[in-house]
């Protein structure tokens, strides 16, 4: 008798005897009967997900990938686009727009009028030495999952890396494009600035889905249920082909500096784990947030960046991260001991920018700036533009900082007035920042490494809110904070009177803890 007559015979039997010992066990017939309904219920209902997690035709893989192979074997890889007629030719289409970024260092006005130099400086980025990798590195490397034959590698939960995807378009829905100025969006939900993802989106050629979950309340769950895998490949006749290392990134808070922050160091430590420069990476923005000045940085840290909409309806990516979501950064997390490559994110933000690293400390001229909280619109949830932990009396600290330090270089400035290189250049040549809380001051990640902060907190405002504290942390720079606990100096629309003499003195201390390390 075949092992499978044996197996069957035994499986028949364990069931038999299954049934026996709950049937004397039921106080009656009709519980019996019950118990085993609900038994065939959930039995069924796991075929079904079955059915429906993994898609319904079957197609030669094998074929399938030879198909995208051969095309591959004839391109260059580049960052141009290639697009597939319905005779399945290949020609190039203009993609020149975002490659623009990487072929100049000079300076442009874009329609929102700020200014977005070119991408540079590929050739000094150095990559990675296996033998010095960073903590996070080695765990997120003994912490993978590969499923599809290698098609798809998961990351302790946090982000993925798929390669010979498709996106398709007609199953990522959304009534917005992203191109939408601000001031025609006053008031839209926030939700209509986000897709919905339908079964489709994705599509890699593989037998069955991957089950994966993915860290907390994350899109990629939404981006790996909308995943498709086993289709006709005659579907796939008509495409755009993206050979470029790609990153796609969905943002929440795009309109806040610290949050984007997150964002852009998520990205940069992404490229550097893959291995690659900003030279050859590129950034697909997967969401629908209406236009606003910090969507230009993308374009200039990395080689290129675009929002889904701009896509081709189809699209065939040859590397497609999906991206660690902005609240789960390492700069986000007060327990991170020490978040990997900060001085180098910091040299290469600056470098995009062509903002100088050359300047020196002279301690007997410091180099103190504030930074002013004024309301101002910044995205359609606040068409007010309503800010709150402003400072009363600005003038006031100015001038009596510039009589009692008298060597110093004082000055305050509403820095979201300045487009980021001009925002960069005068961080870049500050020794001492002062401000409220407020995401101005992520620009502590970008001041001279022996820089000093000196933050401010109202009454109203949580003490225990420590980002930026942790950012000088990381960076063995210079901290100070005031909280004020006096609760009649908090006057009217949301403005707190900050002491000048208690301000000076922190300043003074700063930079006499600036200049004693130097010495």
């Amino acid at each position: 008798m075949s092992s499978h007559k044996v197996a069957q015979l035994l499986f028949v039997l364990f069931i038999e005897i299954v049934k026996d010992v709950l049937s004397k066990t039921m106080h009656s017939k009709s519980q019996f009967t019950i118990f085993v309904g609900l038994v065939l219920c959930c039995l069924l209902l796991l075929l079904l997900h079955n059915i429906l997690w993994n898609s319904t035709a079957d197609v030669d893989i094998e074929n399938y990938i030879e198909v995208f192979n051969y095309q591959r074997r004839n391109v260059f890889h580049s960052s141009a686009i290639l697009t597939g007629n319905n005779d399945g030719s290949i020609y190039q289409t203009d993609y020149s727009k975002n490659r623009q970024l990487s072929e100049s260092r000079q300076i442009q006005h874009n329609g929102t009028g700020q200014l977005v130099v070119k991408n540079q400086r590929c050739a000094d980025e150095a990559l990675i030495d296996i033998s010095d990798l960073s903590g996070m590195f080695i765990s997120w490397k003994q912490n993978k999952e590969q499923f599809c034959n290698g098609l798809m590698t998961v990351f302790k939960h946090d982000f993925a890396i798929v390669r010979d995807v498709i996106i398709d378009k007609a199953f990522c829905v959304s009534i917005k494009n992203g191109s939408e100025l601000l001031d025609n969006v006053m008031n839209q939900p926030e939700e209509v600035e986000f897709y919905k993802f339908e079964m489709g989106c994705f599509q890699l050629p593989c037998t069955r889905r991957p089950s994966y979950f993915f860290s907390g309340k994350n899109h990629l769950n939404e981006w790996l249920y909308s995943m498709i895998t086993q289709y006709s490949p005659n579907q796939n006749k008509d495409y755009a082909v993206e050979l470029q290392f790609t990153i796609a990134v969905t943002r929440y808070e795009y309109a806040n500096l610290y949050h984007c922050l997150t964002d852009w160091y998520n990205a940069f430590l992404v490229m550097k784990f893959f291995n690659h420069t900003t030279c050859n990476t590129n950034i697909l923005l997967i969401d629908v947030h209406p236009q606003v000045p910090l969507d230009d940085v993308w374009k200039v840290i990395f080689n290129s960046s675009r929002k889904l909409s701009a896509l081709d309806k189809r699209t065939y990516f040859s590397q497609l991260v999906w991206g660690i979501i902005g609240y789960n950064s390492l700069l986000a997390s007060s327990l991170s001991a020490h978040p990997p490559f900060i001085e180098e994110f910091r040299s290469s933000f600056l470098s995009r920018f062509n903002v100088s690293q050359s300047y020196h400390l002279v301690c007997n001229h410091p180099r103190v700036l504030f930074l002013w909280r004024r309301n101002y619109v910044s995205h359609p949830r606040n068409p007010l533009g309503k800010v709150s932990r402003k400072i009363s009396n600005e003038a006031e600290l100015l001038h009596y900082i510039s009589a009692n330090m008298p060597e110093a270089s004082v000055d305050g400035i509403q820095i979201d007035k300045l487009n980021m290189q001009q925002q960069l250049r005068r961080i870049a040549n500050t020794d001492v920042l002062v401000g409220m809380h407020g995401a101005g001051l992520s620009h502590a990640i970008f001041l001279p490494e022996w820089a000093a902060v000196v933050e401010l907190v109202p009454h109203y405002w949580s003490a225990e809110s420590n980002q930026f504290r942790m950012i000088a942390t990381w960076r063995k720079m210079i901290y100070e904070r005031w909280v004020n606990n006096d609760p009649r100096t908090e006057v009217a629309h949301l403005s707190t009177y900050v002491p000048p003499y208690i301000i000076s003195r922190l300043i003074k201390k700063a930079v006499a803890r600036i200049c004693n390390r130097v010495a």
